[in-house]
């Protein structure tokens, strides 16, 4: 959602490519965004969150992200977006919420 709304396009956009997404402002998306959908506004957590994913950092120069299961206007893909599991782990404990993330970025 967060990705799709015109509205937040100087924050959060689809890439040229429609493959990935690119935080433009990561102060404004901190501070106004990731409240709306997540529990927090620690924009260092979201990464955290992302790569969890499966979503990986593209570039040097700027904040963005991408996941061959993340495509506009193809959300019939992210039910391939799942949760790893860590990989140096002592809980058993799984995320109830695989793909939440990645369906509030829609």
């Amino acid at each position: 959602m967060m990705v799709n709304d015109p509205t937040t396009n100087a924050i959060i956009s689809w890439s040229s490519t429609n493959r990935s997404f690119i935080v433009w402002d990561d102060l404004e998306f901190s501070k106004d965004l990731l409240p709306r959908f997540f529990r927090h506004n620690n924009f260092s957590s979201f990464i955290r969150q992302l790569n969890t994913y499966g979503f990986r950092k593209i570039g040097q120069k700027q904040w963005e992200f991408s996941n061959d299961d993340f495509v506009r206007d193809q959300p019939d893909l992210m039910k391939n977006i799942s949760r790893r599991k860590p990989v140096f782990s002592h809980s058993a404990s799984s995320g109830s919420g695989a793909g939440v993330a990645a369906a509030a970025l829609r």
